[in-house]
């Protein structure tokens, strides 16, 4: 018969808990990053090839 395996401490599950949070953030980030780039891309008011760049640009500056 298969032993049954410890649950995690309260410590590595609040561990876990802020990783994925994090990770969570970080993929929201990008997402808005790229929603931002599209809508200044294919928005015919203002949606140039310069103003791509540009937004490029101001979003990664920061780094991940």
């Amino acid at each position: 018969m298969a032993a049954i395996p410890s649950l995690p401490s309260r410590d590595d599950v609040a561990r876990i808990a802020r990783s994925t949070t994090d990770i969570t953030g970080q993929l929201l980030d990008a997402a808005g990053n790229i929603t931002r780039i599209a809508i200044n891309t294919f928005d015919p008011r203002d949606g140039s090839g310069a103003e791509a760049l540009r937004v490029v640009r101001q979003t990664t500056a920061g780094g991940w």
